[in-house]
């Protein structure tokens, strides 16, 4: 309703989410990644439509679940002080910024920071906290799996100027590309999901130029993505994208299963850009 998406585009992205093969495998599984994502669902349902209590206790019980959703409220906070009367300089308004922090608090506490003390510690360490080829495989990721609503706006996302865009920034790719740590983290692990084993299968170890083709996509969709949201008043999608990749900068190790948190939101994006472009062809028949 807020999107102001047309009646069919939700019904046609709820599809292809759940039909994404790891939406599927991770609600028949014990994975903490689907109630995590739905509470998160439930935060930007609530901080869109102008409810940002209800969306901080949403936000604060998937920061519980999952410490990697910390990109949305985050995402909120920076929307929020970047306002021209910024949220936080009344404490009301103030309270919503904090909550989900706060609500994550006595874990922190108990566990002596943002984990339990273990060997994930250890496993940080010893991996280092910069990762461009993790962003990189989940830029590809993203361009797979948000395919079905990238269609709807082949037109736009293939513009030559995004192509060429697309382009100039393939060196990023080429100087650190997708690959796992089998050796760090003492499994057998050689591949880094669903994609990558397909990519394998099909490539064997060559897999630079798929690789490039798809980083492409992933590249072209996602400055499609930025061009709706950058003509929203409200940012907090963009915030929330732009987030979610340079928190992966920092990450310990890459999953394709990671981009289902993002998924919806890319979705939502695309969705109001075909339904913004409609408009205009609407107003014209009418008239």
């Amino acid at each position: 309703r807020y999107a102001g998406l047309k009646p069919w585009l939700p019904i046609y992205a709820t599809c292809a989410l759940a039909l994404s093969p790891y939406y599927a495998g991770a609600s028949l599984y014990y994975y903490t990644d689907i109630p995590c994502l739905f509470a998160m669902m439930l935060a930007l349902n609530f901080y869109l439509s102008g409810r940002p209590i209800a969306g901080a206790v949403a936000a604060g019980v998937a920061l519980l679940i999952r410490q990697f959703s910390v990109f949305l409220p985050a995402a909120y906070v920076l929307t929020s002080v970047t306002k021209p009367r910024a949220a936080w300089r009344d404490l009301r308004h103030g309270v919503p910024l904090v909550l989900p922090f706060v609500m994550f608090l006595p874990l922190a506490v108990l566990w002596r920071g943002i984990s339990p003390q273990n060997h994930l510690h250890e496993l940080i360490r010893q991996v280092g906290f910069f990762h461009l080829e993790f962003v990189n495989y989940l830029v590809i990721a993203t361009g797979v799996y948000s395919l079905p609503l990238a269609i709807l706006r082949t037109r736009e996302i293939l513009q030559p100027h995004r192509l060429l865009v697309a382009a100039l920034l393939t060196p990023l790719l080429l100087t650190a590309l997708p690959r796992p740590n089998p050796e760090i983290l003492d499994l057998p692990v050689k591949t880094l999901g669903y994609l990558d084993i397909a990519l394998t299968s099909a490539f064997g170890d060559h897999k630079t130029f798929p690789y490039l083709v798809l980083w492409v996509l992933g590249c072209l969709i996602l400055l499609e993505v930025l061009h709706i949201e950058r003509h929203e008043p409200e940012k907090l999608i963009l915030f929330a994208i732009a987030g979610f990749f340079v928190m992966h900068l920092f990450a310990h190790m890459v999953w394709d299963k990671y981009v289902l948190l993002i998924l919806p939101m890319v979705f939502l994006s695309l969705g109001r850009g075909r339904t913004r472009s409609m408009r205009p062809a609407c107003a014209v028949r009418e008239a």
